[in-house]
């Protein structure tokens, strides 16, 4: 660790019996930080990923300048090749100890013709990389580790718990996996405040498979629309009318092309007759013709009964006595 030239570091009790207490009291220069430096990481002497976990707890100031720092050192010319992603904006004052992983990739122009000799770790609450700006604060460091990942894979995990005077409470737990070009991931969020409890969950994924029940009480009305339906999977025999009407398609003569009609017939999306029950009627405009080729119309789609059962189809007609 190192205390820097604008702040200190002390020893605080922490989730794990002790943890490191790191106070910024200036951003004229480097704050103090926590950091970690081995010859080797699990066996790897240059990994070329690794993910970093921290389990922090900011508990003043800001947190603008907080990062994640990772450096792989060349011996021959004694120089180092940083990466680093800045943490500040996923955490929260006050809201307890938090878990943030990210992974941090070795740059490119150290990935051959290299001789690395030593890897460093650094978690720092103020600091200027990465879009971060040096910002006084006060944070403890509970937990702070690396793994070296050997494939283009991870899992991205963030946790946060904050309760306050005034009743305000939230907790958050993010989880991203990745393995090559796939990933998939799962957020929940659970708040308590003044306005009532509030809950989401979201899921992020190529398919997502659920086994059991989903209840009507937790489907949102109008979530389900015909495009998130297949065609003809919903038959009548599995259903409960309560509406006779509902088996025929277009049974109110609204949609033109449900119908498959000759010239003698148009249909009409509000009726000009006040003595029948649908909206819409079919209008029979050909009275004298008897040219069998245009005196038909019916519905161009099928719809689905039970065999063996009988099937009524009234139809109601009414104009001029034929001749």
């Amino acid at each position: 660790m190192v205390a820097g030239s604008s702040g200190t570091i002390g020893k605080a009790v922490g989730k794990y019996g002790y943890a490191f207490e790191l106070v910024t009291t200036s951003v004229a220069t480097v704050g103090p930080y926590v950091f970690h430096d081995k010859t080797t990481l699990n066996g790897v002497t240059n990994p070329q990923k690794l993910l970093i976990t921290i389990e922090a707890e900011p508990l003043s100031g800001s947190l603008a300048g907080m990062v994640l720092q990772c450096g792989w050192h060349d011996a021959p010319t004694n120089s180092w090749g940083w990466a680093a992603v800045r943490i500040g904006p996923n955490l929260t004052v006050g809201g307890g100890i938090q878990t943030y992983q990210a992974v941090l990739e070795r740059p490119a122009a150290w990935a051959a013709g290299k001789t690395i000799d030593d890897v460093s770790i650094r978690f720092m609450p103020s600091y200027t990389t990465a879009g971060a700006t040096a910002a006084i604060n006060r944070v403890k460091l509970h937990r702070f580790d690396a793994q070296v990942i050997l494939a283009d894979s991870y899992i991205d995990q963030q946790l946060k718990t904050k309760a306050t005077l005034d009743g305000i409470a939230e907790t958050s737990y993010v989880m991203r996996v990745k393995a090559g070009g796939a990933s998939a991931g799962l957020e929940m969020v659970a708040a308590s405040n003044p306005n009532g409890p509030a809950s989401a969950i979201r899921m992020s994924a190529d398919e997502i498979l659920l086994d059991g029940t989903i209840k009507g009480p937790m489907m949102e009305i109008g979530a389900i629309g015909a495009r998130e339906i297949a065609a003809r999977s919903i038959v009548a025999s599995a259903l409960a009318i309560m509406d006779l009407t509902n088996l025929v398609p277009d049974d109110q003569l609204q949609d033109d092309v449900s119908w498959i009609k000759g010239i003698a017939f148009r249909l009409r999306p509000i009726t000009a007759r006040g003595d029948v029950k649908s909206v819409g009627d079919l209008y029979y405009t050909h009275a004298d013709n008897v040219n069998a080729n245009v005196q038909y119309a019916y519905s161009r789609n099928f719809f689905p009964v039970t065999p063996g059962m009988s099937s009524l189809s009234p139809v109601r007609s009414s104009g001029l006595p034929e001749r």
